[in-house]
């Protein structure tokens, strides 16, 4: 009995430490694998987030590149301030109505008399806005080598512009006075030649004279049925400031 006792523990004692031993054998391979599972996971990420980042550097350098040619455009498209041309607004007064130039540029602001004809202001308009004596309603014909009628004037000899007569309805506007060049000619920002102003505006420059008065001349362009007389200090020679009229031929 005491010799199978003895034999009994022994193998026993074997028997727990190679049950030990498989328990240890299997948590280091558990760990083992779960430290492979943990890497595999990390470089997956670290993939992935390299990826992003590949994908994403990618679409900056694509959006970085597309500016230029976008800010080319842009800078094709830009006209010119400084573009030189006619006042196709201001000479479509000419040949108008009293109605239709009231209607267009505002309320009569002023009138007098000028060269046998009267000048009417508007609010908007440009200059003065000329028609004939015989043009005017106010009831009754101008008899030969009468003067203007006085009921309308002042104690100055003035027009009263309330109270003054109008053109006849029917009747155009034939004549634009005090117009300064810069209004008829755009972009006109320093004196100018004649030639200049023909070639750049395209008028025909007719001829340049004296007006009769001291340091005043004048230079006579044509313009479709209509005739510019510019006033000026030097013979053929323009300035933004320089006074014109404007009639029909």
């Amino acid at each position: 009995m005491k010799k199978a006792l003895f034999l009994i523990l022994p193998l026993a004692v074997i028997l727990l430490i190679f049950n030990s031993c498989n328990v240890a054998t299997t948590n280091s391979s558990n760990e083992s694998a779960t430290n492979k599972v943990i890497a595999i996971t990390t470089t997956s990420e670290k993939d992935s987030k390299t990826s992003s980042v590949a994908t994403e550097t990618e679409n900056v350098v694509e959006t970085t590149l597309s500016v230029p040619e976008t800010q080319s455009k842009i800078e094709t498209t830009v006209e010119s301030v400084n573009e030189k041309k006619l006042n196709l607004d201001l000479l479509s007064d000419i040949g108008a109505t009293y109605e239709e130039i009231k209607a267009k540029r505002g309320e009569q602001l002023w009138v007098f008399v000028k060269s046998g004809g009267v000048l009417y202001g508007f609010k908007d308009g440009y200059g003065g806005y000329g028609w004939g004596l015989e043009d005017l309603n106010y009831g009754r014909e101008l008899l030969s080598g009468e003067s203007f009628p006085l009921p309308w004037s002042d104690e100055n000899g003035y027009l009263i512009n309330e109270e003054s007569p109008l053109p006849k309805g029917e009747i155009n506007c034939n004549i634009i006075w005090y117009i300064q060049a810069k209004d008829l000619f755009l972009g006109l920002e320093q004196s100018a030649t004649t030639s200049e102003v023909e070639e750049n505006y395209n008028v025909n420059h007719d001829q340049d004279g004296w007006d009769g008065h001291e340091n005043t001349y004048f230079s006579y362009f044509i313009c479709d049925d209509k005739y510019i007389v510019i006033e000026t200090e030097k013979t053929g020679v323009i300035t933004p400031n320089s006074y014109l009229r404007i009639g029909l031929l």
